[in-house]
């Protein structure tokens, strides 16, 4: 609570620095995503085989139980492994594009290039767009049914008087 007493008394940063800040940040959660669902799923996999499942097998009449144990736990780390380079590429781009914003001025300035991040500025510009003329039409709305509930307050005001 004291924190956010705090970041409401300090002067709000640029929406550069903000968007340059925002692709740092991401790289920090993803960073802690890949290990709370890489390596501590792998950990668990490992000690339930080693403290559970081994113990309680045969490998007397099948000892090539062990191997294939040992290949499900190496296939399941190169999934995971697989999983965040995917993710890792994904962050980056991310970030690369926060600090091409940040860079450049802003979101609006990035539709303009012909790549992919030119395409996916271009959409977002046009979802913000539309969004803002959304905002602009609830005020207007608002604004009118504020003047109507006044005119029908003074018609209630004046029925009442001539009762």
């Amino acid at each position: 609570m004291k924190e956010e007493h705090d970041a409401l008394r300090e002067p709000r940063a640029s929406p550069r620095a903000e968007v340059a800040f925002g692709g740092r940040h991401l790289k920090t959660k993803a960073a802690w995503t890949l290990v709370l669902s890489g390596m501590i799923p792998l950990l668990i996999l490992i000690y339930v085989l080693g403290v559970h499942v081994l113990p309680s097998l045969d490998l007397t009449r099948n000892p090539y139980l062990v191997v294939m144990l040992g290949v499900l736990v190496a296939a399941t780390a190169v999934l995971i492994t697989a999983g965040g380079f995917v993710l890792w590429d994904m962050v980056r781009a991310i970030t690369r594009v926060a600090e091409i914003a940040g860079a450049t001025g802003g979101v609006r300035d990035l539709a303009d290039r012909q790549d992919e991040i030119g395409r996916l500025m271009a959409r977002f510009s046009g979802m913000f767009e539309t969004i803002e003329r959304q905002a602009g039409e609830l005020r207007e709305f608002g604004a009118r049914l504020e003047t109507t509930n006044r005119a029908l307050e003074a018609a209630n005001v004046e029925l009442k008087e001539l009762s």
